[in-house]
């Protein structure tokens, strides 16, 4: 990649600390100048097809600047915020120092939540009245949420520390209260950590001492070692990846990130080292962890990123080496060097099967030159690292896959469960409307079968073998079982986007039922048992599909008149009858066989239905 191949960026300077433009890199750019609080967003993605990731990046001015942060810890000064937890436990903080914070997917947002589903453009605001905050959803499509209720649109809600905001899949924190927010204590080295705003003008002259391709082969052939060091250098580098190895899976990020710095620490005269992971799904770039060497004054000084650096190194997906940054007379131009007074720098990306996961920074305030063997090693051990957490991602999805597949087998056809899985459905509340075939049987005279039967055992080994059978056909027709209501069964088809046919085979699925019954009585009577006899009703129409209960336990059913319906047409069916209804019927009367019943006035309904029994397929 050449200079060239890197986008101009545009920035709006101002006198106060803002989110001074949202830079994304593209063929176009796109500039605005909306102020609010301490931060810059900065969205980071690639122009390359097979690399269409994009991250978000927050910068702010230093805190010994004009327009940054007051050196002094007072808390009282601080603006209200929001805070984001990232699926790696790191923290993402928005002050709240305008009147009006907007919230949505919209590039004028001042908090832009581009990657999240089911957010609005302008999804919400965080109001700012008399000293007190107010929350208001702007008429999104998908509602904000204030502690797990719903809110009215267009009425702002008042909001108190500690507060909880759910906007699409995104939950954020409220905090005003001074006394009751986390200890400066707290993840204090994390607190250190401050990325300083790019300068547009010095982005297209970037250059490096260094720099390896993320994934380049590092060992030679035997054959082609001549010197004793290039030995030396790949055992150190397989003896890192051999202790990196002994991490365990279970093992959380944080523990995996510690024991990678330390290994740097070991080998590598570096001062301070930031690792920045990217949220799964907001496309956060955040600071995880922190580790400063002791003894060398590190402890509470401000630990100054260079985003100039990180979008390099970002976009290219090269690992970089900088010797006496301060000194470059064409990186060393960059504020983001020159305020933090970086004088050696390594910065690598966590790359593991072409995805960036995060990045890691080392630096040296002392006058050393790292090497391209020092940049060699760092970059074995963040191989390893990278995959390390690409792992723990793919452990994380493998679970939650295996927990939606669980709940899912329960009532789907395996093969409709796999479909859902693999398109990556989520198991949440709330349905949708469709036109579906709704399906009632039941056991005939089941209450004298449970009086005669010679305990309760019995009873349970009838029903489990009856719905084993008529599971097995409901499964077979690509049908989903909705519920048991004691010895009824409820089926529905034609609730799982891209169905087809659906009405053709839930009749289908019925007239099977009576022949898996007549199986069943054959083993019965041989064990001297009574044989049994089922009825069942068949109805299409509209009707609501979903997830329905709570948040701790939710049945996928459906609900609505059509699913009444069915019902009392399954109560009405005699021994061995299936009653369709006059709309199921239009869709099948070319393909079965049909009597007409005749019309039925069925208890709740105001029209008569016309019923039909199917006999047959033609």
């Amino acid at each position: 990649m050449s200079l060239n191949d890197i986008p101009k960026l545009s920035r709006s300077r101002a006198n106060t600390e803002s989110w001074a433009s949202d830079i994304s890199y593209s063929n176009t750019v796109n500039e605005r100048n909306s102020t609010i609080g301490s931060l810059s967003n900065l969205s980071i993605s690639n122009t390359s097809p097979s690399r269409d990731d994009k991250i978000y990046l927050q910068t702010k001015q230093r805190r010994g600047s004009n327009t940054g942060l007051n050196k002094s810890n007072d808390v009282s000064k601080q603006p209200a915020k929001l805070t984001y937890l990232t699926s790696f436990g790191g923290k993402v903080n928005f002050p709240l120092v305008e009147d009006v914070t907007m919230i949505g997917r919209r590039d004028d947002n001042q908090i832009q939540l581009k990657k999240c589903p089911k957010i609005s453009k302008y999804h919400a605001a965080i109001e700012k009245m008399d000293g007190r905050y107010y929350i208001r959803d702007k008429k999104s499509s998908n509602g904000v949420k204030l502690n797990s209720h719903y809110i009215e649109p267009d009425h702002p809600q008042l909001l108190s520390d500690g507060d909880k905001i759910l906007i699409g899949s995104v939950q954020l924190e409220f905090f005003d209260e001074v006394s009751k927010r986390p200890s400066l204590s707290d993840d204090s080295n994390l607190k250190l950590v401050t990325i300083l705003p790019s300068e547009q003008k010095y982005e297209e002259t970037i250059t490096t001492k260094v720099e390896i391709e993320a994934d380049e082969v590092d060992f030679k052939k035997v054959g082609e070692v001549d010197s004793v060091s290039v030995l030396r250098e790949d055992y150190e580098k397989l003896r890192l990846a051999y202790e990196l190895s002994k991490f365990s899976l279970g093992d959380d990020i944080t523990s995996l990130l510690a024991k990678s710095l330390d290994m740097m620490f070991e080998i590598l005269p570096v001062d301070r080292g930031v690792v920045l992971l990217v949220d799964q799904t907001t496309g956060f770039l955040a600071s995880h962890y922190v580790k400063l060497r002791a003894g060398k004054h590190n402890e509470g000084r401000e630990i100054l990123l260079s985003s100039t650096i990180i979008h390099r190194v970002y976009q290219s997906r090269v690992c970089l080496i900088t010797s006496d940054a301060c000194e470059d007379p064409l990186l060393g131009k960059a504020a983001s060097v020159k305020y933090g007074q970086i004088r050696s720098v390594i910065c690598v990306p966590l790359v593991a099967h072409n995805k960036v996961h995060g990045i890691l920074h080392l630096d040296s305030r002392d006058r050393y030159n790292f090497s391209a063997k020092d940049l060699s090693l760092v970059k074995a051990i963040s191989n390893q690292t990278a995959m390390a957490i690409e792992n723990s991602i793919l452990i994380k999805e493998v679970e939650n896959k295996a927990r939606i597949t669980e709940q899912l087998s329960r009532f789907l056809a395996p093969h409709v469960v796999d479909k859902m899985v693999n398109k990556n459905e989520i198991i949440r509340k709330g349905g949708r409307e469709i036109t579906g075939t709704i399906v009632f049987t039941d056991i005939r005279g089941f209450t004298n079968i449970s009086e005669q039967a010679r305990g309760p055992s019995e009873v349970v080994e009838l029903l489990n073998e009856f719905f084993e059978r008529i599971v097995r056909v409901v499964f077979k027709h690509e049908g989903v079982v909705d519920k048991y209501i004691g010895d009824c069964l409820m089926a529905v088809f034609g609730s799982i986007e891209d169905e087809v046919d659906s009405e053709f085979r839930a009749v289908q699925a019925c007239l099977e039922f009576n022949e898996e019954m007549k199986e069943m009585n054959v083993d019965r009577i041989r064990l001297g048992l009574k044989p049994i006899e089922i009825g069942t009703g068949v109805n299409t129409g509209n009707l609501v599909a979903g997830f329905i209960g709570c948040s701790q336990r939710l049945e996928y059913t459906c609900i609505g008149d059509s699913v009444n319906t069915s019902a009392r047409m399954c109560q009405d069916a005699t021994c061995g009858q299936v009653l369709l209804s006059e709309f199921t019927y239009e869709y099948v009367k070319d393909r079965v066989n049909c009597r007409v019943i005749g019309k039925k006035q069925y208890k709740g309904k105001l029209n008569e239905v016309l019923v039909y029994e199917a006999l047959s397929l033609k």
